[in-house]
């Protein structure tokens, strides 16, 4: 049996069709299995079933009635049409509106032990630019920032959207560059510290950025401070950087105790590991002698002695000798230098759970430098001749650096142990076999890469307790350890403020340990008060809702 039926469009215009009957009934059981319907009732049925599956969807609100009540099809297109257009608006909102709809935020902030010249400072902080390109969003930041005219800007990290591509990354980095260059210049300048996004676990990627950021001007506080005269008095900027590597990338090296013999530990790791030491004045070692000895447990791991390193500054240059699993070989193994001439290799291979001792000697020889190493088994003689010896030259500068600082380096399983290390140079003495420290405890000055640990007390060394004080770190998590250490302000980003907040909800999702809680605005942690940034850009998805991007003035009131 066929039914003819008419009904009228948007537009007024009538439409007909003629179908089976039967073809209706089994599309009717399909969307809602026992409902019914004859040559009189099947469109009212047709739409029973179509509403009933739409409740099902959106719940309560859209309940049906039995077969055979009329509704208003007119009506529920036109919901349904409202609907898709709330949806439509919402998509457009997230993708195209919000993530742009920049917004200044002004504070006045007020301290008790304010200085008298820091009063009405005006501070510009921005965060998490995640920069991809630089295009006509970015070029409105910079125009706002020009606009406000601070008397300081200072950011707060995730310069970059990380990208593991070498090529990308190239590119992203020259993109921060024409960010950076176009904001303008100010009575204190600009500071700045590293967050995750630009830590990554290359040190070529890394050495790129640093380089980029601090052509541009910027001046980089990477777990260091510096002392800004205000007026005659003192304001003192720490920047602490924030690696968020994989757990169990990057070890944490401690102290271990073996037969009453108290050593530095290196313990496995997926990744590479980094262990710097930082004594105040390590930016002027240079030209000396580095000599200790070493263990390792697992063939499958790696084990390496650095020197001349300026890793901690964030640039990809040390000198390193190191044997790992698919090359055994104790040999050189320079980062951001080249070998220009001579031998690099010892021909020994080290065997687990034997002790070696090793002797290096660092010359610098105008644009190049000089490296001679040995090493050999504990308890032999100590051989006469250099089976290491070989000039460098920086690869990305003109001039090899020629002051650097010692470390270690581990990677894969198994424990690697270093002890009795010495380093003498010109006006340069010093030695530790870390018997004054407890066992499983971080010797001072010792710092990691990629741990997060001990970064704020290295950055505060020399930082007089009365000082006026100002913390950049990209993770307000730190927050604990500034307010225990007595620090006036901390400026922090990394949230994002949850990129999408719901009302009476706030924001879906917090990347911080502090909490939900602390996802954006200010906060006062006893003495310390606590700002958190929403930021610039996005990360992971390029959406925003009830969260736009910001530009933070603030103003420094005493009181």
């Amino acid at each position: 049996m066929r039914i003819r039926f008419t009904f009228t469009n948007f537009r007024r215009k009538p439409i007909s069709a003629t179908v089976k009957v039967a073809d209706v009934n089994g599309c009717i059981s399909r969307f809602a299995p026992g409902l019914k319907c004859t040559h009189v009732n099947w469109l009212i049925a047709f739409q029973e079933a179509f509403w009933y599956n739409i409740s099902l969807l959106l719940g309560d609100s859209l309940k049906t009635t039995p077969a055979g009540r009329e509704y208003s099809l007119k009506k529920r297109i036109w919901a349904a049409l409202v609907a898709v257009s709330l949806l439509g608006f919402l998509l457009v909102d997230v993708f195209l509106i919000e993530p742009y709809r920049l917004q200044v935020e002004e504070a006045v902030l007020s301290f008790t032990d304010l200085p008298a010249s820091l009063q009405g400072l005006r501070i510009l902080q921005i965060s998490d630019t995640h920069i991809k390109a630089f295009r006509g969003y970015e070029q409105q930041v910079q125009a706002r920032i020009r606009a406000l005219q601070p008397d300081l800007i200072v950011f707060t990290g995730d310069f970059i959207e990380y990208a593991p591509s070498y090529d990308i990354w190239l590119r992203r980095v020259e993109e921060v560059g024409k960010f950076l260059d176009g904001l303008p210049p100010t009575p204190y300048g600009t500071w700045a510290t590293l967050g995750n996004s630009d830590i990554t676990r290359y040190g070529g990627h890394n050495d790129l950025l640093v380089r980029r950021i601090r052509k541009s001007g910027v001046k980089l506080l990477l777990n260091q401070h510096a002392q800004l005269d205000i007026g005659g008095e003192r304001l003192y900027l720490i920047g602490t950087d924030f690696a968020h590597l994989l757990e169990g990338f990057s070890a944490d090296c401690v102290t271990a105790s073996e037969q009453g013999n108290t050593m530095l530990a290196v313990g496995p790791s997926k990744g590479n590991s980094f262990a710097h030491y930082l004594p105040e004045d390590w930016t002027a070692w240079g030209e000396y002698e580095f000599s200790g000895r070493l263990r390792y447990t697992d063939p499958a791991g790696g084990i390496g002695v650095i020197w001349g390193s300026r890793f901690p500054l964030g640039e990809d240059y040390f000198y390193r000798l190191r044997r790992y699993k698919d090359a055994p070989v104790w040999e050189f193994s320079p980062r951001g230098a080249k070998v220009t001439a001579g031998t690099t290799s010892t021909s020994l291979q080290l065997q687990p759970n034997t002790w070696y001792r090793f002797r290096i000697r660092w010359e610098v020889e105008d644009d190049q430098a000089r490296i001679r190493a040995r090493i050999w088994q504990e308890g032999e003689p100590e051989p006469t001749e250099w089976p290491v010896d070989c000039t460098v030259r920086a690869a990305q500068e003109t001039v090899a650096p020629q002051a650097g600082t010692i470390g270690f380096w581990g990677v894969g399983p198994g424990w690697k142990y270093f002890d009795d290390l010495q380093v003498t140079g010109k006006a340069l003495a010093w030695r530790e076999d870390f018997e004054s420290y407890p066992v499983q405890s971080d010797p001072p000055h010792w710092l990691d890469f990629g741990i997060n640990k001990g970064n704020l007390a290295e950055a505060m060394r020399g930082v007089p307790r009365e000082a006026f004080t100002i913390l950049l770190a990209h993770s307000p998590d730190i927050i604990g350890q500034a307010a225990a250490a007595g620090l006036d302000l901390v400026l922090s980003g990394h949230t994002h403020g949850g990129q999408v907040r719901l009302p009476l909800v706030g924001p879906l999702y917090v990347n911080a340990e502090l909490g939900g809680k602390y996802n954006q605005g200010l906060f006062r942690f006893g003495s310390t008060q606590l700002y958190v940034n929403r930021g610039i850009g996005t990360r992971f998805f390029p959406i925003r809702f009830l969260c736009p991007p910001e530009i933070t003035v603030f103003t420094l009131r005493r009181g």
